[in-house]
């Protein structure tokens, strides 16, 4: 009862004090296209935003690292996630940038890669805090099983993001990428149980770069037109900090479902999945 009020509180506060903080910092360049929201690599100047995103991020990891100090490692991916959500809300939507930049998908690959490398950083450290003493390191079928895992993530989480992104608007992106978060990971959990959260998150962090590669080649330059006769590619429709915040929030909830669906295994299995994470 104890770890569990605890848990609710770090959440709390993550959310509620630590998204303004990250909110703030991430908001130190200007929108490139005079709206509301600010795109990193389209910030002017674009230093600022490259600078605003790398805080932000450095921000919601160490709000992160904190939490998983106090309550477990899934705890630290939700705190991160909640923490972020307030940066990706004051994101520019596609919509924004296809109305000013013919070609914006390139900046946005980069910025996921940018801040994805940053956040799959943190979630090492998280997973390492997890881990007890003495552990032998991992031998290479475990490695294989690990990247298969993170393929895994990568093709259900394409697929169901494309499902729920049916619209650019910021609640069903970030659901969308929950969703893809909690589907991927609880597929993976299921098939390899001692595949760790961060090769999770690494699926959905390959997604955040490759999803802009891949509308650039299936849309072009007639993505404006396409978004507004409703025929845009769904599954592009997220933005990076929309993958990046709602996979930090969906992965830890899809392994908590995997080792729920687990727990009457022999318990070997059930400890490899989940017993490091607290």
């Amino acid at each position: 009862m104890k770890h569990a009020v605890i848990s609710w509180v770090a959440m709390g506060t993550a959310f509620f004090v630590g998204g303004p903080v990250v909110s703030a910092v991430y908001g130190v360049g200007s929108s490139g296209t005079g709206g509301a929201g600010m795109n990193a690599m389209f910030a002017e100047p674009v230093m600022m935003g490259v600078a605003g995103l790398l805080g932000a991020v450095v921000v919601a990891g160490l709000i992160g690292v904190v939490c998983a100090k106090l309550c477990g490692v899934r705890a630290g991916y939700r705190c991160a996630g909640f923490a972020l959500v307030w940066a990706a809300f004051d994101g520019g939507r596609i919509g924004d940038l296809l109305r000013h930049y013919e070609m914006p998908y390139t900046g946005l690959a980069i910025e996921a890669l940018i801040a994805g490398a940053v956040l799959v950083g943190a979630g090492v450290v998280f997973d390492r805090m997890g881990r007890a003493d003495g552990v032998e390191q991992e031998g290479k079928s475990e490695r294989v099983a690990w990247a298969l895992g993170l393929l895994i993530v990568v093709v259900v989480g394409l697929v169901v993001s494309g499902v729920v992104a049916r619209t650019e608007v910021f609640g069903q992106c970030l659901a969308a990428t929950i969703m893809a978060g909690i589907a991927g990971t609880l597929v993976a959990r299921l098939k390899f149980p001692r595949v760790p959260l961060v090769a999770c998150f690494g699926g959905c962090v390959v997604l955040a770069v490759m999803l802009p590669v891949i509308a650039a080649e299936v849309e072009g330059s007639g993505g404006v037109r396409d978004l507004f006769l409703g025929h845009y590619l769904a599954v592009a429709r997220p933005m990076p900090l929309d993958w990046l915040a709602g996979s930090l929030i969906g992965v830890p909830m899809g392994a908590s479902w995997a080792a729920s669906m687990v727990d009457r295994q022999p318990v070997g299995v059930v400890v490899g999945a989940a017993g490091a994470e607290g």
